[in-house]
């Protein structure tokens, strides 16, 4: 959805490795880095209550399907002191 997409001022290359990292704060702020580099912030972006689940989902900006996308992943980490689950 369009709509709720914003662009962080970067443009992937083909053949271009890019590291790509989500910070959330204690008070909800979402932080985006593209190579380390600060691109956006989203204050209060969760609530500090939320229950915080990893995925990666991968789409064009228009929503498009004229062509196919590939994306591979070297590694995937995440680390949180919050609880993955619901007591």
């Amino acid at each position: 959805n369009a709509a709720d997409e914003y662009s962080l001022g970067n443009t992937p290359v083909a053949s271009t490795y890019q590291t790509l990292r989500l910070e959330v704060d204690s008070n909800g702020h979402a932080f985006y880095y593209i190579n380390n580099y600060l691109m956006g912030v989203e204050p209060l972006a969760v609530a500090t209550t939320a229950v915080l689940i990893p995925t990666v989902t991968l789409n064009s900006p228009d929503d498009g399907t004229a062509a196919v996308r590939k994306v591979y992943i070297d590694y995937f980490d995440f680390y949180t002191p919050r609880p993955a689950a619901r007591p």
